[in-house]
Parts: C-alpha cells; sequence; structure tokens
C-alpha cells in the first residue's frame, strides 16, 4: 500500500514538473502567460512540502538549461516562476488569509522581477530599465514618424500639407514628456503587473487545489473583492499630496501611491460590475464580451468626454461602493476553518 502511495506521488511529482517546463516555454513565447508556469510548483508544495517543490524547481532549471542552450536565459525563466510558485504553494499550506496571500504572491512576483533585471544588469554590463525605455521611445518615434509621413500625403492630396505637419511636430515634441512620465511611474508598472501575475497565480492554484480536495472557501471571489476605507483615505491624500508636494521625489511616491491604488479601485469596480452582471446570469465567456464591447465604446467617448472614460467610471463606482455597500457583502477572506 505504501509502495503504490509512493509511486502515485513520484509519478505527480514528475507530472507536474514537466508541467511546469512546458508553461514556462509557452510563458517565455507569450510572456501574458507565464504567471501559470508557477502553479504547478504551487500545488506540489502544498500537496507534498516545500523540500519536494525545491527539488522540483531544480529539475525544471536542468530541463530549461538543456532546452534552451542557455544558461542565463534558463536562468531567468526560472526566476519568472520559481519564488512565486514556492511562495504561494507555503501560504495555501498553511491557508493564510486572502490578503495575506494576496500580498505574498505580489511580493514574489516583484522580487523576481527585481531580481532577473539586477542579474541581467550584472551579465550583460547594461542597465535593462533604461535600454528598455529608450526601445520604448525609440518604437513610438518610428510610430509617429510614419504617421506623419502618412499625413503629409494626405495633405499633400487635400491641399493643406503644412497644417498636418503642424499638428504631429507637437506630437514629437512631447515624447520628452513621455519619457518623463514612463520613467516617474516605473515603480507602478513594476507593482502593478506583479499583482496581477500574483493574483491570477494564486487563484489558478486554489482553484486547481480546491477541485482536488482542499477547502479554500473563505476566499472570495472575483465579483466579491472589495476596497477597505483606508485604502481611500490613502488614495485621497495621495493624489492631493502629489499636486501640492514642491520636491519632485516626493510628488513622484505619491503619485505612484494614487496610481496604483487608481488601478486598484479599477479591479474593485469591475469586481462591483461583475458581480450584478453574473447575478442575472450570464455566462462568464459573455460576460467578457459584453464588458470589452462596453469598455470599447466607453473608451472612444472618453475622447470626447474625459468623465466616461471606464476607468474614471470603474472607480468612482468603487468609491461609492465603499460607502453604500451595494454589494451587501460582509467581510470575506479569513480562514475560519
Amino acid at each position: 500500500m505504501d509502495h503504490n502511495r509512493n509511486a502515485k506521488k513520484l509519478l505527480e511529482v514528475i507530472y507536474l514538473t514537466i508541467a511546469t517546463v512546458i508553461l514556462a516555454v509557452i510563458g517565455f513565447y507569450i510572456p501574458v502567460l507565464m504567471f501559470l508556469s508557477a502553479v504547478p510548483l504551487a500545488v506540489l508544495s502544498v500537496k507534498t512540502n516545500e523540500k519536494v517543490a525545491l527539488l522540483s524547481a531544480a529539475g525544471s532549471y536542468m530541463f530549461l538549461i538543456i532546452l534552451t542552450q542557455q544558461i542565463v536565459l534558463a536562468t531567468t525563466i526560472l526566476f519568472a516562476f520559481g519564488f512565486a510558485g514556492i511562495a504561494i504553494g507555503h501560504g495555501l499550506k498553511r491557508k493564510w488569509t486572502f490578503s495575506e496571500m494576496f500580498f505574498i504572491s505580489a511580493g514574489a512576483y516583484l522580487f523576481s522581477l527585481l531580481t532577473t533585471i539586477l542579474f541581467l544588469n550584472y551579465v550583460e554590463g547594461v542597465n535593462q530599465i533604461n535600454q528598455l525605455i529608450t526601445l520604448r521611445i525609440k518604437a513610438l518615434e518610428e510610430l509617429i514618424t510614419q504617421i506623419e509621413a502618412n499625413l503629409h500625403e494626405t495633405g499633400a492630396l487635400l491641399g493643406d500639407e503644412q497644417k498636418y505637419a503642424d499638428f504631429f511636430s507637437i506630437g514629437k515634441a512631447e515624447l520628452v514628456r513621455i519619457e518623463y512620465i514612463i520613467r516617474l511611474f516605473i515603480p507602478s508598472f513594476f507593482i502593478i503587473s506583479s499583482a496581477f501575475s500574483g493574483y491570477l497565480a494564486l487563484m489558478s492554484s486554489k482553484a486547481i487545489l480546491s477541485r482536488s480536495g482542499y477547502d479554500y472557501k473563505y476566499f472570495p471571489a472575483f465579483s466579491e473583492l472589495r476596497i477597505s476605507r483606508s485604502a481611500i483615505v490613502v488614495f485621497l491624500l495621495s493624489f492631493l499630496l502629489s499636486s501640492l508636494a514642491t520636491q519632485q521625489m516626493i510628488r513622484g511616491a505619491f503619485a505612484n501611491i494614487a496610481f496604483i491604488l487608481s488601478m486598484v479601485f479599477m479591479v474593485c469596480g469591475l469586481s462591483i460590475l461583475d458581480f450584478f452582471v453574473k447575478k442575472a446570469g450570464i455566462p462568464g465567456v459573455v460576460r467578457v464580451i459584453i464588458y470589452l464591447i462596453v469598455f470599447g465604446i466607453m473608451m472612444l467617448l472618453g475622447i470626447i468626454v474625459p468623465f466616461l472614460h471606464p476607468v474614471n467610471i470603474l472607480i468612482i463606482l468603487t468609491l461609492t461602493d465603499s460607502i453604500f455597500n451595494f454589494r451587501k457583502l460582509g467581510y470575506k477572506g479569513e480562514n475560519h476553518g
């Protein structure tokens, strides 16, 4: 009996290790799916223990070196799922609260991102952040140049070439400001992307483990996400201080806090919307299609009337829900089992 059980566990370790490698390779070519590669490792940590998960991560690393024939590339891929998978599995095994799990998973991805950047800085001797910004600005310049050439042709046909040329000369002048904004909000981009990956990896791991009989019913569904009133106070203060502060570093810090919280509010606003649409009995795939269509229309209207931009609407919805609690939700996210 013990022999059969051990053989079954060994096979499960092998299957999950192979799944990790396959998902990591897919994530390399489709970066938005890289979060999936941490899921098998997290599941393995819960079903066995962290030592077995570490051995699985080491085995995955060896497979990646063989597949890529590049140690540096294999190492960066390992960083993308290793820390997060172990951290998520560690917390789920101990049934930490949803808030704790969210911060741990997001923190693990942020640590992975920063470690990867520092590692590549050391190996390549190039500042990866500066290189990324330079490439993005260069791509934007090429796009503007191409559009400008097209507008010159259009203007020549319409007999008002100078008008179009003047329009896009202003666009080029804005590149300096765009680069400043990108540099200012780099911390926000890192934190938001890490939180997004962390949440998706956490909920994917939870879904798989729930199917295997593990109880995580205390986790809130997406349609039950809420923002605390203290976060609203921090958001309002940060937004105000980012406008009033005179020192650039302090202003930048408050601006990043306000931006990060505004994205959190946007997600919670979408959660509120999803609660009522889901309550109407509309299937998940259909809900996504409806959201995309509505958001597309709202974004077009937002160009004319900025107040109608979907991000603004969702933030206002979140702020309003924090006062009136439209969904009549109690506190959820702590393990009482």
